[in-house]
Formats: C-alpha cells, structure tokens, sequence
C-alpha cells in the first residue's frame, strides 16, 4: 500500500489560487507529479515544480483566441 500524500499549508494557500473549477484537476495532477517522484509532502517548491512541467506541457492550451461572442458588445 503507497504512503498517502500529505499537503503543507503554504502549499495548500497556494492551490487556492487555482479556480475552483479547475482545482480538483489541478490537486490531481500535483499528486500524480509527487507519486511518480517519490514524494510524500507536497510543499511550496514541490508545487511550483509540477506547476512549471504543467504549464510546459500544456503551454499551447493558455492561449485562445477570443470566440465572435466575446467580441459582440453587450
């Protein structure tokens, strides 16, 4: 049985940043990045490591170009 992992509460405030919507998906993913690392506690550095290989990873998803809705005036 894997020993589960734990969160600091820096790395905890740090999440919250995240929108709520995206946040399970995001917790996941930081998990995941600890499991395949070994790692146990998942700190503020641990975060921003698995944060910097996410955002490289998927760097073509944080651009989009505004829909014709987003452009009509309300």
């Amino acid at each position: 049985m894997s020993e589960q992992i734990k969160w600091t509460a820096e790395a905890e405030v740090k999440l919250k940043d995240i929108p709520f919507f995206v946040r399970p998906f995001a917790r996941k993913k930081i998990e995941n990045y600890a499991q395949e690392n070994s790692i146990f506690l998942i700190t503020f550095e641990v975060y921003e490591q698995a944060k910097k290989l996410f955002n490289k990873n998927y760097n073509c998803l944080l651009y989009t170009s505004p829909s014709p809705r987003d452009r009509q005036k309300s």
